[in-house]
């Protein structure tokens, strides 16, 4: 899976409140959903990833200090996946911009400071791709089918415990995969779901 030349990636979005558009980047034959933007910045929380599932589309975003950064795709591209992209973009637009960076230093007028970032995006999620994802193999036994499963290197390289449990939801049930500490699914389980 490719996301760029797939056009699975509908945009990308970093702003600060309803109506800031600092940075956005997206496909080519994409639409950008002004109230999905509006509902995730106005929701957002610091340190954890919150979802939108709508209409063949998920969106998923946090926030860091002021901004809200905020990924749409297809509803074929795994969570893992989309996380690993926005973690390496906030990295990225951190190390770029300073951690000085602010909601303040912004409504000074410096908005033009952001321009060009989007052209960083596609070899961000290139490198991402490469470097900052793997994938492990599972066997659901309720399906009696094989998956790829998309894991961000850094839910296992950063645990405090193996294995690490993570779940895999799928035509309309999920799996519980524990992983090693070298990316190998050491167990598999069906597990309820609730919410």
């Amino acid at each position: 899976m490719k996301l760029i030349e797939d056009a699975l990636i509908e945009y990308i979005d970093i702003g600060i409140d309803q109506s800031s558009k600092l940075i956005r980047w997206k496909s080519d034959s994409s639409n950008v959903h002004r109230l999905d933007i509006m509902a995730a910045r106005s929701s957002a929380h610091q340190g954890f990833y919150k979802r939108i599932e709508k209409s063949n589309l998920r969106t998923i975003f946090t926030k860091k200090r002021d901004f809200t950064f905020i990924i749409c795709t297809k509803e074929n591209v795994q969570y893992q996946l989309m996380e690993a992209v926005l973690d390496e973009i906030i990295v990225q637009f951190f190390n770029i911009y300073g951690e000085q960076v602010s909601s303040n230093f912004i409504s000074g007028g410096m908005e033009t400071m952001f321009e060009g970032f989007e052209n960083q995006i596609p070899h961000i999620i290139e490198e991402v791709q490469k470097n900052k994802v793997k994938w492990v193999r599972s066997h659901c036994k309720l399906c009696h089918s094989n998956h790829k499963v998309y894991v961000k290197r850094s839910l296992v390289e950063n645990a405090d415990n193996y294995p690490v449990s993570l779940v895999y939801f799928h035509l309309g049930h999920g799996i519980l995969l524990h992983i090693d500490a070298n990316f190998q699914v050491r167990g598999t389980e069906i597990v309820n779901i609730s919410g």
